[in-house]
């Protein structure tokens, strides 16, 4: 709808005022050939549109490298760039093709994913168990972005206006 979408374009202004000095540790690829491609795609996962282009440049990365120790992360956020696109189904294969990851950056993008599909699914409040303790502990810029627009619509859709309230408000200070 046009409120949900306000609200997501909102949300998306608010989760832009990160810090340039907030970096994550990054995955570690196995060959520097491997982990310049994987740079290239998480710069792509921020910057560019995520349609079927960046959606090949992922299935690309895999093909070329799919045992390197960036593989997995590189399927998480291609699942999201395939939810993105309104492959739904894309990104199930993705979730299912990566086991449950450690704590982490990998893991964060995995349980996003996760919560992304379970609303999907019109279980947004499954969906919010996953997605609020992450709030505020996402260090991954691209996955906050992500994030925060996912929380405040798993909100809207699970009937909790205050809560989407409270997240846009808290957000945008």
């Amino acid at each position: 709808s046009m409120t949900r979408r306000a609200i997501a374009a909102l949300v998306l202004l608010a989760a832009c005022g990160g810090s340039s000095a907030e970096r994550t540790v990054p995955t570690l690829s196995a060959s520097p050939r491997a982990g310049a491609a994987f740079g290239e795609l998480r710069t792509a996962f921020e910057h560019e549109p995520h349609d079927a282009k960046l959606v090949g440049r992922y299935r690309d990365f895999l093909r070329r490298f799919p045992d390197d120790r960036a593989s997995n992360l590189a399927r998480l956020q291609l699942g999201h760039v395939l939810l993105d696109t309104q492959n739904v189904e894309g990104a199930r294969r993705e979730l299912a093709a990566v086991p449950e990851p450690p704590p982490g950056n990998e893991h964060d993008f995995w349980l996003a994913l996760r919560a992304r599909l379970l609303r999907v699914d019109k279980k947004s409040d499954a969906a919010l168990a996953i997605l609020q303790p992450l709030v505020g502990t996402v260090v991954d810029l691209p996955l906050r972005t992500v994030l925060l627009e996912e929380v405040a619509v798993a909100s809207i859709d699970a009937k909790r206006s205050p809560e989407a309230v409270a997240y846009l408000a808290g957000w945008l200070r």
